[in-house]
């Protein structure tokens, strides 16, 4: 068996189920293991699959909703993300005051902002700050608060307060899930500081790659109308 159809094959036995030993993909789909562990490992480099410790799970399953940590996130669909994060990018006009929150493909959006167009920046990630930093940009605020491990970012009433104190131009939020024009979140603490920054925020841009459309979770952002989709 050719590896494409392999790869066909894996993603196939993946779908509909949760997390998977590799022992058991591997005997129950016939692959030696030394050729599975290859198979896995470029599946998950283009973002087919998530491994994690303990077994791997098809990262497009659109049954069972997923939290990984931010520096896992950023490994998975890096050419999407990079191109909706360039295409955000345009929409930012020099002196304006933005806020980005932690999201992978805002990373990659961080990573495309000019210093030259001499921002006042607002973040609630500590890794975005770090991009921003080393990048030259001079004017970054980070919100004070509560620090979440998976998404580096900071919540809690502290942030909201924080948030509500500021005008903001445009905001670039990441987006869990996007189905049907609803907007879908992967945890309930990250709802109260999106709120407070639609408040806040003359125009919001959604930053979303297509592996998460048809993607539903417990927590349906309201009023999805206010957000402005950017995908690839």
């Amino acid at each position: 068996m050719i590896k494409e159809q392999r790869y066909e094959l894996i993603l196939k036995y993946l779908q509909g189920k949760s997390i998977i030993s590799t022992n058991l993909i591997a005997t129950d789909l016939k692959i030696p293991f030394t050729t599975l562990r290859r198979d896995l490992n470029h599946l998950h480099g283009i973002g087919k699959i998530y491994k994690m410790h303990g077994g791997v799970i098809a990262t497009a399953n659109p049954d069972i909703p997923q939290e990984y940590y931010i520096d896992e996130k950023i490994k998975l669909n890096i050419a999407a993300k990079k191109a909706i994060a360039k295409r955000a990018a345009t929409l930012v006009k020099p002196n304006e005051t933005i806020f980005m929150d932690g999201g992978s493909t805002v990373y990659y959006f961080a990573k495309q902002l000019d210093p030259k167009l001499n921002l006042k920046i607002v973040t609630s990630s500590a890794m975005n700050l770090q991009v921003l930093a080393e990048a030259g940009h001079k004017n970054i605020s980070i919100l004070g608060g509560t620090y979440d491990p998976f998404t580096g970012t900071i919540v809690g009433a502290e942030a909201v307060e924080q948030v509500l104190g500021y005008k903001i131009d445009k905001c670039f939020i990441g987006i869990d899930g996007y189905c049907d024009g609803k907007i879908y979140l992967l945890n309930l603490k990250f709802i109260k500081i999106k709120e407070a920054l639609f408040a806040k925020s003359q125009v919001v841009y959604g930053l979303v790659d297509k592996s998460k459309f048809n993607f539903k979770t417990c927590y349906e952002f309201p009023n999805p109308k206010r957000i402005k989709i950017i995908t690839n």
